[in-house]
C-alpha cells in the first residue's frame, strides 16, 4: 500500500520589480517607520513615507530574509517551508489624480494595482500621548477589514500616514490593528526636501484589487498542479483554503 506524503507550501507569488525612472518628485517631509506584519510570526519591514500636501510615496521592504524550512512532522506527515518576499514595494497616492497606485509582482511579471484614494471614516478620541517628541491624539477606524488605532500629531500639518492610512488633521506616527497583525511605529521625522523618482507605470497591465487577488489564487492553483505532477509516485500535494494573510482582508469592488 502506497503511503501518501502531504507537502504544504506557503509562499508568495513574487519576483523582481524593474524600476525605470520617469519623473522626480520633491517632498518637504519624510517619516521613517518600523512596520510589522504578524501573520505566522512577527516580521519587521523598513518603511518610509515621503509626502507633500497633495501626494505621498510610501516604500516598504522586509528587513531580512525570513525564509525557513521546518523539520518534517511525522505525526501529520507534512513538511513545510516558507519563502520570504524580498520585493521593495512603492505605493503612490495622489489627491489631484484621486489615485493610489502600486507596482506588484505576479507570477514572474509585474502588474499595476490602481484604485481611487480611499475615504477613511475616523473617530476622534480624547486620549493623548507623546511619540518621538510630538504630542499625539488618538483616532480609530475600520478599514479594509481591520480595526485600527492611530496616533497623529497636528504639530506636523500633513494628513498622510503609513501605507494607505490617511485623512487625519496631522501626520500619523503610530498605528496598529486590534489583532496585532499589522502595526507601524515612527522612528524618525525629517523636514526638508527629499527627492523621489517615480517609475514609469504606463507599460504595465492595470488590475483592480479584486482582479489581482483572483489571479493570485488562480496562479497558485496552477503552480500546485504542476508541482503535484512532478513529485512522483507516493507523494501528494495537498492545498487547503485558508484565511488570506494580507494587510487588506477586504477591498472595494
Amino acid at each position: 500500500m502506497i503511503r501518501h506524503k502531504f507537502l504544504i507550501l506557503f509562499f508568495a507569488l513574487t519576483g523582481f520589480l524593474p524600476i525605470f525612472a520617469q519623473k522626480t518628485y520633491r517632498f518637504p517631509l519624510t517619516i521613517t517607520y518600523d512596520m510589522y506584519l504578524n501573520f505566522n510570526k512577527r516580521q519587521q519591514m523598513d518603511a518610509r513615507l515621503s509626502c507633500s500636501g497633495e501626494a505621498a510615496c510610501y516604500t516598504y521592504q522586509y528587513t531580512r530574509d525570513y525564509s525557513h524550512t521546518d523539520e518534517p512532522n511525522p505525526e501529520t506527515d507534512t513538511w513545510t517551508f516558507s519563502v520570504s518576499d524580498t520585493t521593495q514595494y512603492v505605493l503612490w497616492c495622489d489627491k489631484a489624480l484621486n489615485e493610489c497606485s502600486e507596482l506588484v509582482p505576479l507570477a514572474g511579471r509585474t502588474v499595476r494595482l490602481a484604485e481611487p484614494v480611499p475615504v477613511i471614516r475616523w473617530t476622534m478620541e480624547k486620549d493623548t500621548r507623546e511619540i518621538e517628541g510630538f504630542r499625539c491624539q488618538k483616532a480609530t477606524c475600520r478599514f479594509r477589514g481591520r480595526n485600527y488605532t492611530a496616533w497623529f500629531t497636528t504639530d506636523i500639518p500633513c494628513n498622510w500616514g503609513p501605507w494607505k492610512l490617511h485623512g487625519l488633521p496631522g501626520a500619523i506616527l503610530e498605528a496598529y490593528d486590534d489583532t496585532n497583525e499589522v502595526s507601524f511605529y515612527a522612528t524618525g521625522v525629517k523636514r526638508g526636501e527629499t527627492t523621489v523618482e517615480r517609475a514609469d507605470e504606463s507599460a504595465y497591465r492595470c488590475l483592480t484589487m479584486k482582479e489581482y487577488h483572483e489571479q493570485v489564487e488562480e496562479k497558485l492553483g496552477e503552480m500546485m498542479k504542476r508541482l503535484a505532477s512532478r513529485m512522483g509516485e507516493g507523494f501528494k500535494v495537498n492545498v487547503s483554503k485558508a484565511k488570506t494573510q494580507s494587510i487588506e482582508l477586504e477591498y472595494d469592488e
